[in-house]
């Protein structure tokens, strides 16, 4: 399942377990009798190399009430097999909950750790597997370790260690107008645009997990007509990355990024902060919190009302359900911008902000997938506004966005997809209210 010295041995193995835990693992009087032969009808898939519909047949045993390490056993690794290592992390680390089952879980927990390039983490669980019974998996940790040893395996050079993203769309935008909530240049409707995507990353000492890495990314929307909406961004970063044991992460980073809107220079902002998470057994699956902390400076002067400082908290929660991902979390924002203040007239450009967050990723098939996105976000800014006809009012908006997409993974590397999605905001100032609405299709390509 992993390094070619030791996949052939292991994948006998796994054969091994899982035809011993479908013959000897007794199922629930709780579960219906057909819950047996879905079961074993995994098992055969499995065998077979079928991996999906191996998946398949185990979560309809579970649906009919069969709740055995055997199963959780075979659903991480079809998972797995699937490359579906979030799923399987997860899978596991409910599976190591179980005594019997523990130095194998441990071990694959190492396996899947590999795949999602936590070399780290991956060490700490193959120790943990050291510390079982069993010989055979005892002498699978021991190779693994060996083929970790950074002196006995050194990066093979750049090429390999640079991971990134390319991604080209095109959509259909029926409010330009609002693609930035604090720009209105012109009263427009609807024009369709070409976006462009580029981002990657190399670890500069050390690994991902443990190190530093820097990054550079690229981003261009370019309508076809309303072209002063036109936007650009530059950005370069740095992450310092520490494992905390087998199932937290800190990441320190730093980022700037230099923006343009239509022909002329933007904003340029420098971003510092924290980001610490925690894979957990309990109900909450990956808890995560961060901290970022902004600096904006205009590169216009007539864009000097959005220069000052932004603070963000976020926490999020992670958890799968089976194949089914959700994620969920809570964002504070305080800004303290300088606000446009011309000619007798005042509007505050300083929101503190909350956002209610809900996302749903759901595989259709073992290629196609979908993702659901809900999010509310209530602002409220810190003075009131003195408008021209004389009177002040301060503004409170509540925005609430709603995004559906459809993906296709082509193979590991390219991906396809169509995404729908609608904003409404409403506010108690009139001229803030709007809704838009975008339809995209596009492409990817990463390594």
């Amino acid at each position: 399942m992993f390094y070619t010295a030791v996949r052939k041995s292991l994948t006998r193995r796994c054969f091994a377990l899982l035809v011993f835990l479908s013959a000897t693992s007794g199922f629930p009087a709780s579960a219906q009798p057909s819950s047996h032969g879905d079961f074993d009808q995994g098992v055969k898939a499995f065998i077979d190399g079928d991996f999906q519909r191996a998946l398949d047949y185990f979560n309809k045993a579970r649906t009919e009430g069969l709740d055995t390490p055997a199963l959780w056993y075979n659903i991480g690794v079809c998972f797995y097999r699937l490359q579906q290592y979030d799923a399987a992390s997860a899978t596991f680390t409910k599976l190591a909950t179980v005594p019997a089952m523990r130095q194998v879980a441990h071990y694959n927990l190492g396996l899947t750790a590999l795949k999602q390039q936590r070399p780290t983490a991956a060490r700490d669980w193959f120790r943990r597997s050291l510390q079982g019974d069993d010989a055979k998996l005892r002498q699978l940790a021991a190779a693994a370790l060996a083929q970790l040893n950074p002196a006995a395996n050194a990066d093979s050079g750049w090429r390999e260690a640079w991971q990134g993203i390319v991604e080209i769309d095109v959509a259909n935008d029926d409010n330009v107008a609002r693609a930035n909530e604090d720009i209105t240049i012109s009263k427009t409707g609807s024009d369709h645009y070409l976006e462009l995507l580029f981002s990657g990353d190399l670890p500069l000492t050390g690994r991902r997990d443990d190190g530093v890495s820097v990054g550079a990314g690229y981003f261009r929307q370019q309508y076809a007509h309303e072209s002063a909406y036109d936007f650009s961004q530059v950005r370069i970063y740095a992450n310092l990355n520490t494992p905390v044991a087998a199932s937290g992460q800190l990441r320190l980073f730093l980022d700037g990024d230099r923006s343009w809107l239509g022909h002329a220079t933007f904003i340029t902002t420098i971003n510092r902060g924290l980001l610490a998470s925690l894979r957990t057994t309990g109900p909450l699956g990956t808890l995560s919190l961060r901290y970022r902390d902004s600096r904006l400076r205009a590169d216009d002067a007539q864009y000097d009302y959005l220069k000052g400082g932004m603070q963000q908290l976020r926490l999020a929660a992670r958890r799968f359900f089976t194949a089914t991902r959700l994620d969920m979390d809570y964002t504070y924002e305080t800004n303290a911008r300088e606000d446009l203040d011309r000619n007798g007239y005042f509007y505050s450009y300083s929101p503190q902000r909350q956002q209610l967050r809900a996302a749903l990723r759901l595989p259709l098939t073992a290629d196609w997938y979908s993702d659901l996105d809900l999010r509310y976000r209530l602002s409220s800014y810190a003075d009131a506004n003195h408008m021209s006809d004389g009177s002040e009012q301060r503004r409170r908006d509540l925005r609430s966005s709603l995004s559906l997409e459809l993906t296709h993974q082509l193979d590991r590397q390219w991906r396809t997809g169509v995404q729908v999605s609608y904003l409404s905001n409403n506010s108690n100032i009139s001229r803030y209210s709007y809704q838009r609405s975008v339809i995209s299709l596009g492409t990817s390509y990463s390594w």
